[in-house]
């Protein structure tokens, strides 16, 4: 293009002679090259960009392929099902969905998502709304996770677990819905009702008596399925000694030595005994083993019928004996009474008939008891009464003749039942037994050896005692919780006496300060400083109040508060405590918003919860707080139907990313010593403590949790109008007094000295005593002068409430303001009826003890 340029130029110059140009064609040739260089550069330019655009295009198409590539892996080989919707409109599922709904891909896409679900929930609710609710939610951003009842394509109902997202693909916004079968979970929580059910059923139809015996004889605890079979029953029997129940001097014996014996060898006895009752004399029998170091159970049973019929049996043996021998002496005297022989051989089939009869009642009352008894020899069966064939589902033919110790006994019991044979073994012991139909079963067998037919042979007593291992069980269990609740107690109680103490020294320390500060001109360094003593020690104070909250004694009443500092002081607190592997994210609304309650147990209800949710990640991980303002609407009150409909109120999540919790204990989380932790490790209490106070603040909490992801709890409490709170007048001037007199009664020198200046400062006579009985002295001279009381309320003989009831009586129109670090137990109705016009804690400022003289005076 240059060169065709000049070539005109030159063409130009050279046609001169013969054609002239004018003056403006010689400058527009130029120009015109110049506009055409820059247009091609500009071309050039663009066409650069051209390819550059074309690069990242192809870079992004691959990243795209790449996402859609994972996404689509993680979609297939999900374990839930898995379905997108397109309003509604069922676009794509995952594998997992087919089998769940139990149909074909083909069935399930372009189908209506509202026909997965039966047109009315369990609790009536219209499935289809619910759905189309729960969508535009999602569409609002707000996932959604509950419980569901879904229908297969066959129309068959089944529980579900369901969360509800948004999700964006292809530049679209999709409803991402997952979905998991919970229908054996819910089975299985229905089975366990049932199974417990039945457990309590079989537990109260018990024949037996039990007992829980100390070992010194008292009887700690009983169970008993008629009241009427305590031979002790018009008594008190907790409590009561074993030596107070009317037993024989060598039947106590007896029954002390075997629970001796239990407890040092660890080993089960068994001992009878009879006892004298309004129904006759009673034969007991009491099978004794070990509940713990200091404490056994007895299983006691009324064998009176069966002793009854062994003493008969004793009996008619004898006289059996008797008669044979009578009958051997007629015998010899055959020949001189051959007649009287006769009677005797008459008397003796008689005795021998009685004999005959009273087996088959022994045999038929061994039918009639619950206990499984079993004639054998080595092990084989020669006899047996039917609960041997209740017991284990086998029949007699089945039994009789067979080794029942290889038949009956599971595992390495075979072994111990063998050796307790070759031992001759007469004690009770127990062992596992497999029935007929493979289930396992615990068994106690006492065995001893007799005569039966000649032979020497083995009679064994059978029981089931599955029930009473778990008595057992529950019994300790029961013991396990009192103790941790008394441990508890006295944590409390120990906390209290030190917050008691402490506010004490708090008390002199935050007052002279103050004096001193008065003192000081402003602006200094020493200003200053106190300045610093007296916020340290209103936080001392803050904390005292917090112990006292935990101990029980103290409430600090319920007030307006602002929320967001307390979160913030928490989760200060919480950061210098847990590891720094764990992240803290913190999404807290920045207008104030204020809720009704007690500042300091909400404070230690967020304390429980964050330290809870860092306790989860032990590896590692985040804990996020957030914290928003809600204006709910109808749905937000029909989830929530505790909560005060027409409120508006403060949703507070605490999340965390461990390891979430088992869905089988979910439900049990709130209850009072439920902990998965190892016992020194937790109570069982922070989370039920939580829940308390959420409760007493008129709120709900919820808890969302997924295995392997983690756990978010959320609290909804009603928000509160910011109450206006009077200005602070410390730095006001203090209201001045008169020359009233004032007596100030503390056993605390120090309190006595700084009470004393600061009513003196300001204009008042105080007359002190550090001893209640010295000070009742004095005012009841009704010559002496007295405007005003103030006393403590922990004293030294006479405490606060006695020294106003007593100066009431002498002074009736005698102002008395009380002091406390810790009252502990005081309704408002002895406060009054004690003429206390005042009350103020300790420590107290001396805007607080100027005002409130000035007041009553």
């Amino acid at each position: 293009m240059i060169k065709i340029i000049f070539y005109s130029i030159a063409l130009g110059i050279s046609d001169a002679p013969y054609k002239v140009l004018p003056g403006w064609a010689l400058l527009v040739i130029p120009a015109g090259g110049v506009i055409i260089l820059i247009l091609l550069f500009i071309n050039y330019l663009y066409k650069r960009q051209i390819e550059k655009k074309i690069k990242e295009l192809k870079e992004i198409n691959r990243k795209l392929a790449t996402s859609e590539s994972k996404y689509r892996l993680l979609f297939e080989t999900a374990n839930d099902a898995i379905l997108l919707l397109d309003n509604n409109i069922i676009v794509d599922s995952n594998t997992t969905a087919l089998t769940v709904f139990d149909c074909t891909k083909e069935q399930l896409l372009g189908r209506d998502f509202y026909t997965l679900s039966p047109p009315q929930q369990p609790d009536n609710r219209n499935s289809a709304e619910i759905i189309s609710e729960v969508i535009r939610e999602v569409f609002a951003g707000k996932p959604k996770s509950f419980q569901w009842v879904h229908a297969k394509c066959s129309g068959a109902p089944f529980f579900a677990e369901v969360s509800y997202n948004s999700i964006e693909l292809f530049d679209e916004v999709f409803t991402q819905v997952i979905i998991r079968d919970i229908t054996g979970k819910k089975q299985t929580e229905e089975t366990l009702i049932l199974s417990e059910n039945r457990y309590r059923t079989l537990v109260k139809a018990l024949p037996d008596i039990v007992f829980i015996i100390s070992r010194n004889g008292n009887i700690i605890d009983y169970s008993v399925d008629d009241e009427k079979k305590l031979a002790v029953h018009d008594k008190q029997i907790i409590g009561i000694n074993l030596r107070d129940i009317g037993l024989s001097e060598q039947d106590l014996i007896n029954v002390y030595s075997a629970i001796n014996n239990t407890l040092n060898k660890n080993m089960l006895h068994s001992v009878e005994y009879k006892l004298d009752t309004t129904a006759g004399l009673k034969y007991w029998e009491a099978r004794i083993s070990p509940f713990d170091e200091s404490k056994v159970v007895a299983v006691i049973r009324d064998i009176t019928e069966r002793k009854e019929v062994e003493l008969k049996l004793i009996r008619k043996n004898e006289e059996f004996v008797t008669l044979n021998i009578d009958f051997l002496v007629q015998n010899e005297k055959l020949q001189i009474a051959n007649e009287e022989l006769s009677q005797s051989h008459i008397k003796l089939q008689a005795i021998h008939k009685e004999l005959q009869e009273s087996e088959e009642r022994y045999k038929f009352l061994s039918g009639l008891t619950e206990e499984a008894i079993v004639i054998h020899k080595e092990g084989v069966a020669l006899d047996f009464n039917d609960s041997l064939c209740k017991l284990t589902g086998y029949t007699r033919e089945e039994m009789l003749g067979k080794d029942i110790i290889k038949l009956l006994a599971y595992g390495d019991s075979y072994k111990k039942v063998v050796q307790k044979v070759i031992e001759k073994y007469t004690l009770p012991y127990e062992v596992e037994g497999i029935m007929k139909d493979g289930t396992i079963i615990q068994v106690e067998i006492e065995s001893r050896n007799t005569l039966y037919k000649g032979e020497n042979v083995r009679v064994a007593s059978l029981r089931n005692i599955g029930y009473r291992k778990k008595a057992e069980q529950a019994l300790r269990e029961s013991e396990e919780r009192l103790r941790q609740s008394q441990k508890l107690e006295a944590i409390g109680t120990l906390a209290s006496g030190i917050a008691h103490d402490f506010n004490n020294l708090l008390t002199p320390i935050q007052g002279y300060a103050q004096l001193l500060k008065d003192e000081i001109p402003a602006n200094t360094q020493a200003n200053d400083d106190l300045e610093q003593i007296l916020i340290a020690a209103e936080r001392a104070k803050t904390l005292v109040n917090q112990i006292l909250t935990f101990s029980r004694k103290f409430e600090a009443g319920f007030q307006s508060f602002e929320i967001q500092p307390v979160i913030f002081e928490t989760l200060k607190l919480i950061r210098s405590s847990i590891p720094s592997s764990i992240e803290i994210k913190q999404n807290i609304e920045a207008a104030p918003i204020f809720i009704y309650g007690d500042p300091s147990r909400f404070h230690q209800a967020i304390i429980n919860l964050c330290t809870n949710a860092y306790q989860a990640m032990q590896k590692g991980g985040i804990l996020e707080v957030k914290l928003i303002k809600l204006v709910p609407d109808i749905s937000f009150f029909e989830k929530h139907p505790k909560l005060e409909a027409e409120k508006d109120y403060v949703f507070l999540s605490i999340s965390d990313s461990g390891e979430g919790i088992n869905t089988e204990i979910i439900n049990r989380i709130f209850e009072p010593f439920f902990t998965t932790k190892p016992k020194d490790k937790g109570t069982g209490l922070g989370l039920s403590i939580v829940h308390g106070i959420i409760d007493s603040m008129k709120g709900d909490i919820s808890v969302f949790t997924e295995q392997g992801i983690g756990t978010s709890f959320h609290i909804y409490l009603p928000a509160y109008e910011k109450e206006t709170k009077a200005s602070d007048s410390s730095g006001a001037a203090l209201p001045a007094g008169n020359n009233e007199i004032i007596v100030l009664i503390d056993d605390e020198v120090s309190i006595l000295n700084y009470g004393t200046r600061l009513l003196n400062k300001i204009g008042y006579k105080v007359l002190t005593f550090s001893n209640s009985a010295e000070a009742m002295a004095y005012m009841s001279d009704k010559n002496n002068q007295v405007d005003l009381l103030i006393t403590d309320y922990t004293m030294p003989g006479l405490n606060g409430l006695q020294i106003a009831e007593k100066s009431k009586k002498i002074r009736p129109f005698l102002p008395v303001i009380l002091i406390s670090g810790l009252i502990r137990a005081v309704s408002s109705k002895q406060i009054k009826h004690s003429g206390i016009k005042k009350i103020i804690t300790k420590p107290f400022t001396q805007n607080e003890i100027a005002n409130t003289v000035a007041e009553l005076l």
